[in-house]
């Protein structure tokens, strides 16, 4: 598998696991808002998982071919630490 289809392929994912991501934190954070008592346990457990899935996010961001972070934004063409073109 090419660095370029490795990139895309990742990408994917990427997007998936900030999804997720998302639908972990939000509820967190406006779960203390609407009871009266903030539930510190519950969201505590909420954003342990929604760090987890970031995590995992940054790490399907990295250049295949360097391993460093290629660049910032969702559309990145080429790796700005190697010059790989990844798209």
């Amino acid at each position: 598998m090419s660095h370029i289809e490795t990139y895309v392929e990742n990408q994917k994912k990427r997007k998936l696991l900030t999804v997720m991501f998302l639908l972990f934190w939000i509820p967190a954070l406006i779960l203390p808002m609407l009871l009266e008592y903030e539930p510190f346990i519950i969201t505590l457990s909420l954003k342990f998982i929604g760090l987890i899935f970031l995590y995992f996010a940054y790490k399907y961001s990295l250049c295949p071919n360097c391993g460093r972070n290629p660049g910032w934004g969702w559309k990145i063409k080429k790796c700005k630490g190697c010059g790989e073109q990844l798209v």
